[in-house]
């Protein structure tokens, strides 16, 4: 399977399960929220360049 032909819906959702899974290198938490502590943000949405 190429990746060209997945659709961009499916990314975001690959993306999102990869994201909000917990890791055991970060001690448990996920990369979303390791992210968003260390850059001190409160509003989780950022904007997706199309």
């Amino acid at each position: 399977m190429e990746l060209n032909n997945i659709k961009q819906a499916r990314n975001i959702e690959i993306m999102n399960l990869l994201n909000k899974r917990p890791r055991k290198k970060l001690n448990f938490k996920t990369p979303e929220e390791v992210f968003f502590t260390m850059f001190n943000l409160e509003n989780k949405k950022l904007a997706i360049a199309s």
